[in-house]
C-alpha cells in the first residue's frame, strides 16, 4: 500500500497512519493496540479534516484521536510499505479502497519522486510545503517564460503547470517527465499536507497576473 510511516497515538493506545485512497486523496489508519480491527477515515478535500468511515466505537476510537492521527501524519512523505503487523495479531492487510492505482504506484516507485521528496524534506523529515513554494515561486520572478506567458494572458494554471513541472524536471535531471507523471508526484505531495501543496504558488502567480491588466 501506499501510505506514511507509523506514528503512535497519546489520546488513544493505539497506531496510526495516512493512506493513498485508490479513489483519490488520503485516509486515516487507527489500530488499537487492543483490538482486531482498525478504524478508519477520508480526508476531506474541502475541509481537511478526517471523516470517519461507520460503523465505528465512538469510545475506542473517539473523535479526537483521529484529529491527532491527522496532526501527527501531516508532513509525512508517501512510500510503497506493507502491511502492518503487531504482535500476537494478524497483519492489518489494505482494504480494496487502499490498493494503489497504477500510476500512483509508478509515481511513488519512481526516482525522481524520491529525489523531489528528499530535496524538500526539512530536518524533522516532514515534507515541506514552505521549502517547495519558495523553490517554485523563485523561479516563477526570474522565468522569461513565465514572464511571457503572464503577457500574453495565459490562465494561473497553465503558468503554474509550467514552474512544476520546469522544477521538477530540472531537480530531477529528467527533461522527459510528462505531464502525467508530474501530476501524480504532485498529488502524492499534496495528499499528506492539511492544505493544497502550491496554494503560496497560485497566489504569487495570481497577483503576478493582476499586474500585467
Amino acid at each position: 500500500m501506499i501510505r506514511t510511516r507509523i506514528i503512535e497515538l497519546t489520546t488513544i493506545p493505539a497506531l496510526a497512519y495516512r493512506t493513498k485512497l485508490t479513489s483519490g486523496g488520503a485516509g486515516l489508519t487507527l489500530i488499537r493496540f487492543d483490538e482486531k480491527q482498525p478504524a478508519m477515515a477520508v480526508i476531506d478535500r474541502r475541509s481537511g479534516a478526517p471523516v470517519v468511515r461507520e460503523p465505528v466505537d465512538a469510545e475506542k476510537f473517539p473523535p479526537e484521536a483521529f484529529a491527532e492521527a491527522l496532526e501527527l501524519t501531516r508532513g509525512l512523505p508517501y512510500g510503497k510499505r506493507g502491511a502492518v503487523a503487531l504482535a500476537s495479531k494478524p497483519a492489518i492487510l489494505e482494504t480494496p479502497e487502499e490498493a494503489p492505482a497504477p500510476e500512483a504506484e509508478a509515481a511513488v516507485d519512481s526516482r525522481e519522486y524520491q529525489i523531489i521528496v528528499e530535496k524538500f524534506t526539512d530536518d524533522k523529515g516532514l515534507l515541506s510545503y514552505k521549502l517547495i513554494n519558495r523553490d517554485f515561486m523563485q523561479f516563477a520572478r526570474r522565468s522569461k517564460v513565465v514572464a511571457d506567458m503572464a503577457g500574453e494572458g495565459a490562465s494561473v494554471e497553465a503558468i503554474r503547470d509550467y514552474v512544476v513541472r520546469s522544477r521538477f524536471s530540472t531537480i530531477t535531471k529528467n527533461r522527459n517527465l510528462t505531464q502525467g507523471q508530474v501530476s501524480a508526484m504532485s498529488q502524492m505531495l499534496d495528499d499528506v499536507g492539511n492544505k493544497y501543496v502550491y496554494r503560496e504558488l497560485t497566489d504569487e502567480l495570481t497577483r503576478m497576473l493582476a499586474k500585467k491588466k
